[in-house]
């Protein structure tokens, strides 16, 4: 999945928790079939497919993540990297990553 992802080689050590954890969650996106209906597995265990299906993401995935408005010609945000789902969150809330700065 990292690989997939272009994820540096000396980012993925640290980003192999929330790869696993997405993976598994998008193991409930499988579609199974159970006495003869074709479904998701989250559908048949929870009657629904999850809401954040409808904002979906691919790990690795950059974007800039709003910090404040820091004057005209100011940083107004971050360029992060999308790595999961944010767990007990709104459907649309996402785990995002910087990649580490080496020390010179």
């Amino acid at each position: 999945m990292l690989d997939t992802a272009n994820v540096p080689e000396k980012e993925r050590g640290r980003l192999v928790t929330h790869a696993i954890q997405l993976a598994v969650q998008l193991d409930g996106l499988r579609i199974v079939e159970i006495n003869g209906k074709a479904a998701t597995r989250d559908e048949h265990m929870y009657g629904e497919k999850p809401k954040r299906t409808k904002h979906m993401k691919k790990i690795g995935e950059c974007g800039v993540v709003k910090e404040g408005k820091n004057g005209k010609a100011g940083s107004r945000g971050i360029a992060m990297m999308f790595v999961g789902y944010a767990a007990n969150r709104e459907s649309d809330s996402y785990e995002c990553t910087t990649p580490r700065q080496e020390k010179q």
